[in-house]
């Protein structure tokens, strides 16, 4: 480092033309002060300005006293060109661009030493320099009396310390200040980094060291191994790319030097060693499920293909090429066909990476299940109590859950989530993680599903969920939060078994089904004139709803259907959880049961418990008296003919009449045996 003449210049107004006010901000940090310049209140050296990604270094070299004379709540903003006052850093305005009568404020400049000159220009002025100086013509001296300080005079600084401006109605704004100083020349250390490879030879980009004086550098550079000197290859651009190892067959490693000298005389050098006479392999690229993609009105997984370089060679363009069998296809991949994935990935002066293979099962998902936590229907039953939290800055607030019990379908390990509401308005926005950690549990969580939470206020997808469960850990605070809804993207099929007595009754309480074309066959129930149960063959069953199964013994995978309509008359009814349904004066409930008559419908037993995921059959006519009297049932989809008594099998387990009657000599006539209806002729 060396000592240099070193000029200040902080052009507030030029910075916010150039950029504009919308989105600025001021970083920086509080600081105490003590002594005969100290503020009261708060004091915060400003360390930059940034605006539209643009900044504007302001180096530690200001303070502002944002919290004058408590209570006055006079602060330092930035203005944008509206009315005349403004171009600049400033007080405390009204919206008609003239000052609020507030108080006084104070702004200082920091760390200036004897002999450094200062000059302030004005957009408008009406204050004065204060303690510790004073103004005498151009001179600043350590005596602490009111002067003011004219826009674009030149001063001089007596002592070392702080000028502190006050300004006695909040009228004014500084466009432009300059510091004129005596300083140590600083300069960076010159970096480099590998743009691309090509085989044996790589292609280095050095980029030269900065003045923090502003001064012109000249960069030298070898390749080596040896010190840079003012004969070495040079460039006074910003960067320069060079090629280091042209021609190297075998691995050797090649050392680049960099030596940056300013203007003045300063200088920073730095090294680096490059490996070359290799060729660099890419990464085998990742193939990874991130979110559900729609096709044809059916979600399916998609998938989305990565790929980095190995080791430390640059960022070169990398193309990634990607076939589901022999169709080209591009990430992300909706995978609405079974296949294997294959993804190779390619660079220019790279060898290709070793293939990424992933078997895909294209099953397609239906929306099965949505928790809208903005539609009140969702929620039927939920309190909140007390207005618990206000994010003004987000424009919500969030009430606690009360009553969890009453979200149906969904456990929350703990009370710490919330409802949010706009300010202002009922409308509900969703739910929100509220303080502390927690888990968001699906219930009836079926393999193979996907849950997504949606963030209602931006519609991005917050978490996605593949074994039912969402954890949170950590709370909103007073500038975010997350106000969620629950999509639930469901396998597309539900198991339902039957026993070895080949009939069995079923529930669910979420998802329609579609029977069609299955060894498995499903009935709705209804009365016959003569109080017989007949049962109707249906395909299509809506959520919640009961009926009777009909085939060999085993578990059946019964396709999930977007919509069913009603079972119109259906006597069946769904058993969500393990409840009682004993009969009543004017309600008769029956089961299906293997009892002394056989597989069929018998009295419920008092009290008895129905599982979860069957049915009963309900009427309002009492059709059996005893409970070891079966009911009398026909199948509407067909009979079976035999031409006389001999023709009945010697296994079976019973013969009865259409009124369930146990009938041990039949004759000719219509019969039951095992829940089919026979003729005798």
């Amino acid at each position: 480092m060396k000592a240099v003449e070193i000029t200040e210049t902080y052009d507030f107004g030029a910075f916010i033309t150039a950029n504009g006010t919308g989105n600025l901000t001021v970083s920086g940090s509080d600081i105490a002060q003590s002594g005969t310049s100290a503020k009261v209140g708060n004091v915060k050296v400003i360390n930059n300005l940034t605006c539209n990604s643009q900044t504007l270094d302001l180096k530690g070299r200001f303070a502002v006293d944002y919290q004058y004379n408590a209570g006055s709540q006079i602060r330092f903003m930035w203005r944008s060109s509206e009315n005349a006052y403004q171009h600049g850093l400033a007080g405390q305005w009204n919206n008609k661009g003239t000052a609020d009568s507030q108080g006084a404020a104070r702004f200082s400049i920091l760390n200036l030493k004897a002999g450094d000159k200062i000059t302030i220009t004005y957009a408008k002025q009406s204050g004065k320099a204060a303690d510790p100086y004073t103004c005498s013509a151009s001179q600043l001296t350590g005596v602490a009396v009111d002067a003011a300080l004219t826009s674009g005079t030149k001063y001089t600084v007596a002592n070392d310390g702080n000028v502190d401006l006050y300004f006695t109605n909040n009228n004014f704004a500084i466009s432009k200040i300059v510091i004129e100083t005596t300083g140590n020349e600083s300069i960076s250390d010159p970096t480099f980094d590998i743009t691309g490879a090509n085989n044996g030879e790589r292609k280095v980009t050095i980029t030269a060291g900065i003045s923090d004086a502003g001064n012109d550098i000249t960069t030298y550079y070898t390749i080596d191994g040896s010190t840079p000197t003012t004969t070495s290859p040079s460039f006074t651009t910003a960067s320069k790319e060079i090629t280091v190892g042209e021609g190297a067959v075998s691995e050797s490693i090649v050392t680049i030097k960099a030596l940056c000298k300013s203007t003045l005389g300063s200088e920073s050098s730095s090294s680096y060693n490059v490996t070359v006479g290799t060729t660099i392999k890419l990464a085998i690229p990742t193939i990874s499920f991130k979110s559900m993609g729609l096709s044809n009105d059916k979600y399916y997984k998609q998938y989305v293909f990565e790929s980095v370089a190995t080791g430390t060679y640059g960022n070169p363009t990398i193309i990634l090429s990607a076939k589901l069998g022999s169709e080209i296809i591009s990430s992300p991949y909706t995978a609405s066909e079974d296949g294997t994935i294959t993804v190779i990935a390619s660079a220019d002066g790279y060898e290709d990476s070793d293939a990424a293979t992933l078997v895909i099962d294209a099953a397609p998902f239906i929306l099965g299940r949505a928790y809208d936590f903005t539609q009140d229907s969702y929620r039927d039953g939920l309190t909140t109590e007390g207005n618990n939290i206000t994010i003004t800055g987000a424009g919500v607030q969030v009430y606690k859950i009360n009553d969890v019990n009453h979200i149906a379908g969904i456990t929350l390990s703990n009370t710490n989530f919330g409802i949010t509401k706009a300010v202002n308005s009922d409308t509900r926005k969703g739910l929100a993680p509220r303080w502390g950690k927690g888990d968001i549990i699906i219930n009836n969580w079926i393999d193979g599903s996907i849950a997504t939470l949606i963030d209602e206020v931006s519609n991005d997808v917050y978490a996605t969920s593949t074994n039912g469960t969402f954890s949170f850990g950590s709370q909103i605070n007073t500038n975010t939060f997350k106000s969620l809804n629950i999509y639930i993207l469901e396998s597309t099929t539900l198991p339902a078994t039957i026993s070895e007595n080949k009939f069995a009754t079923y529930s669910n309480a979420d998802y329609a089904l579609d029977f069609t074309g299955l060894n498995v066959k499903a009935y709705k129930a209804s009365l016959t004139g003569d109080n017989t149960v007949q049962l109707t063959p249906v395909t299509k069953v809506p959520a919640g709803t009961g009926i009777l199964l009909a085939g060999d013994a085993g578990t059946y995978n019964v396709p999930v259907t977007a919509t069913a309509e009603a079972l119109e008359g259906n006597l069946l009814k769904a058993s969500l959880d393990s409840e009682i349904a004993a009969s009543t004066a004017s309600l008769h409930h029956y089961v299906l049961a293997k009892g002394s008559s056989g597989v069929g419908f018998y009295n419920l037993a008092a009290n008895k418990n129905i599982g979860a995921g069957k049915a009963y059959l309900e009427t309002t006519t009492e059709l059996a008296a005893s409970a070891d009297a079966r009911l009398a049932w026909i199948f509407a989809d067909g009979t079976t003919a035999i031409s006389d008594v001999k023709g009945l099998k010697e296994n079976v387990k019973g013969v009865y009449d259409l009124q369930g009657r146990h009938v041990a000599q039949p004759q000719k006539g219509l019969y039951l045996v095992d829940g089919k209806k026979i003729v005798i002729k």
